[in-house]
């Protein structure tokens, strides 16, 4: 059910990415290339998604994206750095501080706003 979850196969069918989309139950069947099946069951029951993420300077995080993400904003650039990429936006910390991230959805019209903490590792 692509309502509850979107499956990405990547790596050559090495790994798969399930991405949350809305809550709900589905289940999502993995053949390998043996042609053996296996079901896993997937019970969404509340939004799995952070707005807060902490990133050492020089590290990235990935921050999943709903196909309903019409507008991103970046906020404080020399903090952190986003690259856009297919469903997901890859976040760099770039110096220690607080970065922000605006995404509109067009579902709803709201926009979530994401503080993205830099911190240092000291010696």
């Amino acid at each position: 059910n692509e309502a509850v979850v979107s499956v990405k196969d990547t790596e050559g069918g090495q790994k798969i990415l399930i991405h949350t989309v809305s809550v709900g139950m589905t289940k999502v069947v993995v053949t390998n290339e043996n042609n053996e099946s296996e079901v896993f069951r997937i019970f969404v029951k509340k939004p799995l998604l952070s707005t807060r993420f902490d990133v050492k300077k020089g590290n990235k995080v990935n921050i999943p994206l709903s196909s309903n993400a019409t507008e991103i904003k970046v906020g404080n650039k020399k903090i952190i750095s986003v690259e856009h990429l297919g469903d997901e936006l890859v976040v760099t910390g770039l110096a220690k501080g607080t970065g922000y991230i605006y995404i509109g959805n067009s579902t709803d019209g709201k926009t979530i706003k994401y503080k993205i903490k830099v911190s240092i590792d000291r010696f």
